[in-house]
């Protein structure tokens, strides 16, 4: 993907489609990260057509991951065993947002 240039001005890649993916990081739009985003206007032409670049190589769908269908009986072992059998990070999910 390039950029197109109008004069001298590298335009954005914006399409009105804003929205993160919790996933990646990046627009489900433009594929540009919040950083890239907020700082674009800040930009050089040199920076903004590295960025371009880089959307090449991002845009793959952003779906959700399909639940899969468990093959077994869930655990009867409480999360918390189950953590300090995996040594696995907490299974509780993060605080709520408070927006």
């Amino acid at each position: 993907m390039k950029p197109t240039v109008f004069g001298r001005a590298v335009r954005s890649p914006c399409i009105s489609v804003c929205r993160i993916d919790d996933a990646s990081g990046l627009c489900a739009g433009c594929y540009r990260t919040l950083e890239e985003i907020a700082g674009w206007g800040m930009m050089s032409n040199d920076q903004k057509s590295l960025v371009w670049e880089a959307l090449g190589r991002r845009r793959v769908p952003l779906v959700p991951a399909t639940p899969v269908a468990p093959t077994e009986a869930p655990s009867q072992e409480s999360p918390a065993a189950v953590e300090s059998r995996a040594g696995a990070l907490p299974l509780t999910p993060p605080p709520a947002r408070s927006d």
